[in-house]
């Protein structure tokens, strides 16, 4: 079944307007794209900054990272030495700074995202559509850009 006049179901499927401004099948929205109406189905590049909430997330993700290595730090190292903790907690405050740094807009401090709208767009694999049950169109992606990548990028640089 083709949805190329249709309305793209879920409101993960988007459609991508091409150079010569034709429009592609559902499918789901490139990285650091998102569909952002049920109504409208062109995928839109995410321009939006943080919010006070997405600042705490990643906060939160480095303060764990922080606490369970001077946790594991105070088990398994016997003599204990301030240094040893300073250099754990400077090597996770730089890979965050990195993290940060390398996620579009390259180079600066400011971070565009995809808006979170509902707890679904942090799981969108539970939401791919089966048109008529006969064929699944797998629209899962990251709607909520950058927030996995940042954190999965943040743990590689460690």
């Amino acid at each position: 079944m083709s949805l190329k006049n249709d309305i793209c179901p879920e409101s993960y499927c988007g459609r991508v307007i091409s150079n010569n401004d034709t429009t592609n099948e559902c499918d789901k929205c490139p990285w650091g794209y998102r569909r952002v109406s049920s109504t409208n189905d062109t995928c839109i590049e995410c321009l939006n900054n943080l919010q006070l909430y997405d600042w705490l997330y990643l906060g939160f993700m480095v303060l764990l990272t922080i606490s369970s290595n001077i946790l594991f730090i105070n088990l398994y190292i016997k003599k204990r030495n301030l240094l040893i903790h300073l250099i754990s907690i400077f090597e996770i405050l730089l890979s965050s700074v990195l993290s940060i740094l390398i996620i579009a807009p390259t180079g600066t401090m400011n971070v565009y995202f995809c808006r979170v709208s509902s707890i679904a767009d942090w799981y969108t694999i539970f939401y791919n559509p089966t048109p008529n049950h006969i064929n699944t169109i797998y629209c899962a992606q990251e709607a909520v850009y950058p927030l996995y990548t940042i954190i999965i990028l943040f743990y590689t640089l460690l």
